[in-house]
């Protein structure tokens, strides 16, 4: 996670793994613990202005987050991503 807080580049590798491993990892107990899920919608728009690119990446790894987080209510989309 503190990859995350670097300004520059590493930044979107970092979101970019997060999305992939929640994809790919299902329900996960480290994803929960270390709030991967609100640590993504935090940091989606700003990444999301310099790289529009990655829009389907969140809009899959968001709401697939979400349905394994225990106790979590699916969140709307913060960006409208057709959710």
């Amino acid at each position: 996670m503190s990859l995350l807080k670097i300004k520059d580049g590493h930044q979107v590798y970092g979101l970019k793994l997060l999305c992939y491993l929640a994809l790919n990892v299902g329900n996960s107990k480290v994803l929960e613990q270390e709030r991967v899920l609100s640590t993504i919608e935090k940091l989606v728009r700003p990444v999301l202005a310099q790289n529009p690119d990655l829009k389907e990446l969140f809009a899959n790894a968001i709401p697939h987050l979400s349905l394994y987080q225990s106790g979590v209510q699916l969140h709307r989309h913060p960006l409208g991503l057709g959710l």
